[in-house]
């Protein structure tokens, strides 16, 4: 059964890259996209995802001010923040929000299936960036 992914990204081109794109070649099923804080609880509500690949930086809401209230309407759904940022300050603020983990965007194309995957079983996952600057 694939891992159910939430992908939550104020950057259209992101979100569509074909970097997203391949996780439906694995174990993964995108069922849902979001481009701030406040669609991605109403997305989580609503979907229920398995793993919720949560941008830090959104408008309006931003994505360590939305992982609690993701927890609060969909109690199941780990979070697998998505950042440019790598400082331990950032690392630790969203990790004391509720998220299990921490992918640096650079890192993305080495690392996000991994990421996901190991999100989805519910295991702590940082990216190699995060790895080398911490």
């Amino acid at each position: 059964m694939p891992v159910r992914v939430l992908i939550v990204e104020d950057s259209e081109a992101v979100r569509r890259s074909g970097l997203f794109h391949a996780t439906r070649l694995h174990d993964f099923h995108v069922v849902g996209e979001a481009r701030d804080g406040f669609q991605a609880i109403n997305q989580s509500s609503a979907l229920q995802p398995d793993v919720i690949l949560l941008d830090v930086s959104l408008p309006n809401l931003s994505g360590i001010e939305a992982v609690p209230r993701i927890h609060q309407v969909s109690p199941e759904s780990k979070v697998l923040m998505f950042s440019l940022h790598n400082s331990a300050m950032a690392i630790s603020a969203a990790l004391n929000a509720g998220a299990l983990g921490y992918l640096v965007k650079s890192d993305a194309g080495r690392d996000l299936l991994a990421g996901l995957r190991a999100t989805g079983q519910g295991e702590a996952f940082f990216s190699s960036g995060v790895a080398a600057q911490n």
